[in-house]
């Protein structure tokens, strides 16, 4: 046997990470060294070799005749012997077959399936779950799940990867071992420390570190939130932190309810939609889309094209049944192309979208509604102040908003329904506050059963309205000297956002 030729098939079964090593593997290390052998020769030395390699003990050869080439004898396959390996092998077996065989496995659990686990890793941890199922006292504290991990395996990780489909593919769970799943806790800022005075509000929660602070800015003022919670990416947080930790701030705040407000892109829109099915799983109420905030992230509109691809996020169905039909047309008519980040509305616009509104009478609120119809009206467009303020003030419903408590806009509703007095002091124009100070009077008419509002627009603010979907009828006419148009809406309660 030529020593090149031995080295080189010894070489071959080395560097092969399976025992059976195919003859063309063989022969092709070994033809470069078969000089000008016909293939005849070549396949007899080489045989010739494998054979005295049996004999060594390195390899062995299949019996079979039907395993052999029935013209040179070469065999299909060759089999090396690796004792070393064997033995370990021989060993690992005889330690799997104990731990299986010989373990008085737990009755209730265990004993259902230990014996099927393949790996040695699994059957210690099987191993070590069954000595803490068997020695478990009759009612047992539960704890944190990384105190009993460090408990039974040593190990204070060792169960963070089973918080969610529990050991062994799923028979063993953190209840099993008399743990839960402890989430870090999610920052929050509620707008008092005192539960008495946020008792009964909605906990808001946001994506990103940005639109949390412009939230808690604003909401130190309006308190329409119990408390902002920052989320710090859903995406990449487990579902449970998401609703364990929300749990315990609505508690400690004694919130009702949880709005929640991230990016307008089917990715966005997922988040919070995955969380709600992980809550529902375990009883707990879905958190909402803060509708009134995605309105005016919209009606902004600082859109920006994609950076990555979200297609496997987009749901049509799903944006319909978060935002509701009025805000998912829009989002999903241009959705394809451009997406709208929540950071979108900053502090300022966060105070205009969350500036109240309130229904209330003249006698009640003359001095604030007064304030605002006087700089706009009388100062501003120098109407004079005896007509501004007519016989009917006292028989009208009267709107108010109030942003950081300063009245800044004013609206009222006749009986019959016709809408009138819409003001908006100068610096707080161009803010949505004059669409609002409209819906929450259509709204107000709605309640009341009426089916058409009417108004008297001056003829400078008609595209304002037609945009709120009124429409011009009569001839123009002058009101205290300002040119105007009779403008009227159907009403259709379905089809208006809430505020």
């Amino acid at each position: 046997m030529r020593p090149s030729w031995r080295d080189a098939v010894l070489a071959v079964l080395g560097a092969s990470r399976k025992k059976r090593v195919a003859m063309e593997k063989i022969a092709a290390a070994v033809r470069p060294r078969a000089d000008a052998l016909s293939d005849f020769e070549f396949q007899e030395r080489l045989l010739e070799t494998l054979t005295a390699l049996a004999a060594e003990g390195h390899l062995r050869l299949p019996k079979a005749r039907h395993l052999r080439d029935r013209l040179t004898g070469l065999p299909r396959y060759v089999t090396a012997i690796r004792t070393d390996e064997d033995e370990r092998q021989k060993t690992h077996r005889q330690t799997l077959d104990a731990l299986r065989n010989k373990t008085a496995w737990e009755p209730t659990r265990m004993v259902a399936f230990a014996h099927t686990l393949r790996t040695r890793a699994e059957l210690e941890r099987a191993e070590q779950v069954n000595r803490y199922l068997l020695d478990r006292p009759p009612e047992p504290v539960r704890v944190p799940h990384r105190e009993r991990a460090l408990e039974i395996f040593g190990d204070e990780k060792a169960l963070d990867a089973y918080v969610r489909s529990g050991m062994f593919g799923g028979r063993v769970t953190l209840d099993d071992l008399d743990c839960f799943y402890c989430p870090e806790p999610l920052p929050f800022r509620p707008f008092s420390l005192d539960p008495r005075e946020t008792a009964g509000k909605p906990l808001l929660v946001v994506e990103n570190s940005n639109t949390y602070w412009s939230c808690c800015r604003a909401n130190a003022t309006c308190h329409r939130y119990a408390a902002v919670v920052y989320g710090q990416g859903f995406a990449a947080c487990a579902a449970e932190r998401a609703s364990d930790g929300l749990t315990e701030i609505q508690h400690q705040v004694a919130a009702a309810g949880i709005r929640y407000f991230g990016d307008l892109d089917p990715t966005g829109i997922a988040i919070p939609c995955r969380i709600n099915r992980h809550r529902e799983e375990r009883g707990l109420p879905p958190l909402e889309a803060e509708r009134i905030l995605y309105r005016a992230l919209l009606e902004k509109n600082l859109s920006v094209p994609y950076s990555r691809s979200q297609a496997n996020d987009h749901d049509p169905a799903l944006a319909r049944r978060w935002l509701g039909q009025a805000l998912a047309s829009p989002y999903l008519a241009n959705t394809g192309s451009v997406r709208w980040p929540q950071e979108g509305l900053n502090f300022m616009d966060i105070l205009d979208v969350l500036a109240v509104i309130i229904e209330t009478s003249f006698d009640a609120e003359s001095r604030r509604l007064m304030a605002v119809r006087r700089a706009v009206f009388v100062e501003e467009q120098g109407v004079p102040e005896a007509l501004e303020q007519d016989e009917k003030d006292p028989f009208c419903r009267h709107a108010l908003l109030l942003r950081d408590g300063r009245p800044v806009a004013t609206g009222r509703l006749a009986d019959d329904g016709h809408i009138g007095r819409i003001a908006v002091l100068s610096p707080f124009r161009g803010r949505g506050l004059g669409s609002r100070m409209i819906r929450f009077l259509e709204e107000s008419a709605i309640a009341n059963g009426l089916e058409r509002v009417s108004l008297g627009a001056q003829v400078q603010a008609i595209p304002f309205y037609e945009k709120l979907g009124y429409r011009c009828y009569g001839d123009q006419f002058m009101d205290a000297g300002i040119p105007h148009r009779h403008m009227q809406k159907q009403l259709k309660g379905d089809n208006l956002a809430k505020h």
